[in-house]
């Protein structure tokens, strides 16, 4: 009997080791969020890793006071999200000009630093939607004439021509982030300054004509900006247009250390059900990702899609952001989604019960690496089938360890590393590889 319990004892010992990952390590944990830079096409991290931010749109913008907290920062992180766009409200922090509400403004610094305590990146940026209408987030002092309504589309043009010949309104505006850069530029969360949302005018959709106000004024921003907080990156965006007609910035603009964050939707699909016979092909899709690709080039930064979103419960939006994911995981591009809300319908992305919507639990919470110890080479993530392919040639000069977010169901699938010694964190949801001694192309493959 003894023999027998011996052989049975060994038998299962020598099973446990056979099962056992081998290729598992002990540490180190999840490094610390530290401050980014943009340079080589890429965002890198103080380690020397190459990052990549997923995440949503807060709009802090609406709210005051600010309405975020805890319990929202678990629910980002529970869809695995490591980046906010974080809205702020022009006409609520300086609501009568030159008088100042910086209470309001600390509170949405106080929510960024929360955010980074939780490993999430913060971007904040000045919203505003239109131009002086009810709602715009345009100070009332600052227009003239007044807008009736969002269709009163000739005020709306006038106010905007307005801003953009008028370098004491400019000024006006600059003076704001004047005082929103010191309450920020501490936070090693915050990945950079986004000046202003969606900028318009009349004449946007003269490819190149408008970019030469639009970035005479992003010169004079930075020019203001940069002294207060100079080593971190700037994200510009493009016309609202761009959708549209491609960002031709003049010859003469040459900054580093700057971010592209286009907002390629489509125009009509909030009418998807109606329209969806191809009302965007995945051909003009496609075409649309690779110029923004382009125009990031350009500019000299990394693709960051500052919105982007659709209403899961019409045909056209889930076809068109499921292509959308699979363009952004071709182009290795990071992206804030609309909206973080609650709602049953709409774009939010959470339910009135604060539970995830169906669709975005299934693809919106889904792997990607948010940290990389070296250059990427590829990165295909099918939702649908449940697999997913990531390459990358390592940087021994990277001091912490690639870190992968995959949601605990996908680990259930056949797991497969070509890299060095790796282990799962259950609890943030990370796959964590050990830097290889060798060059050779790392990979993580899960089928």
């Amino acid at each position: 009997m003894k023999t027998r319990a011996m052989i049975l004892a060994l038998t299962l010992a020598a099973m446990a080791l056979l099962a056992a990952p081998t290729a598992v390590f002990a540490g180190p944990d999840p490094a610390p969020l530290s401050r980014l830079v943009s340079r080589d096409g890429f965002l890198f991290d103080g380690q020397g890793r190459v990052v990549l931010l997923r995440g949503a749109n807060v709009p802090a913008h609406t709210h005051k006071p600010i309405i975020y907290g805890p319990a929202d920062v678990a629910a980002l992180k529970a869809y695995g999200f490591n980046f906010i766009r974080l809205g702020i409200s022009w006409d609520k922090a300086e609501p009568v000009m030159g008088q100042y509400d910086m209470e309001y403004i600390r509170s949405i610094a106080a929510f960024a630093k929360l955010c980074g305590e939780a490993g999430i990146y913060v971007m904040p940026e000045v919203h505003k939607f239109g131009w002086c209408a009810p709602g715009s987030d345009v100070p009332t002092w600052a227009c003239n004439p007044p807008v009736k309504d969002g269709s009163d589309f000739i005020n709306m043009s006038t106010n905007a021509n307005r801003f953009w010949n008028d370098p004491e309104l400019q000024d006006r505006f600059i003076a704001l982030w004047k005082l929103i850069v010191p309450e920020f530029r501490d936070l090693d969360c915050v990945m950079g300054y986004n000046p202003m949302n969606e900028p318009l005018a009349p004449t946007m959709f003269l490819p190149g004509y408008f970019d030469l106000k639009l970035f005479a004024f992003y010169d004079r921003w930075l020019a203001a900006i940069r002294p207060l907080d100079p080593l971190r990156p700037v994200v510009l965006e493009p016309c609202t247009a761009n959708m549209f007609v491609p960002m031709l910035p003049p010859p003469g603009f040459h900054h580093d250390n700057l971010v592209y964050a286009p907002h390629p939707y489509y125009a009509h699909q909030q009418m998807g059900n109606r329209l969806y016979h191809e009302p965007e092909t995945s051909y003009g899709l496609e075409k649309k990702y690779f110029r923004n690709w382009l125009e990031a080039r350009r500019l000299g930064g990394p693709l960051l899609v500052g919105e982007y979103g659709g209403d899961p419960g019409t045909r056209f939006a889930r076809r068109w952001l499921k292509k959308t994911w699979r363009l952004m995981d071709r182009y290795f591009i990071g992206a804030a989604i609309w909206v973080y809300d609650k709602g049953d319908g709409g774009w939010a992305i959470l339910d009135k019960a604060g539970e995830q919507k169906p669709f975005f639990r299934r693809h919106l919470r889904r792997p990607y690496p948010r940290a990389t110890a070296g250059r990427p080479v590829e990165l295909k993530v099918d939702t649908d089938r449940v697999t997913f392919v990531y390459r990358w040639k390592p940087d021994a000069a990277a001091t912490a360890p690639t870190e992968i977010f995959v949601p605990r169901e996908w680990m259930k699938k056949k797991v497969t590393v070509k890299a060095g010694k790796w282990r799962y964190d259950d609890g943030a949801e990370l796959l964590i590889v050990e830097n290889p001694k060798n060059s050779e192309e790392s990979s993580v493959v899960i089928e």
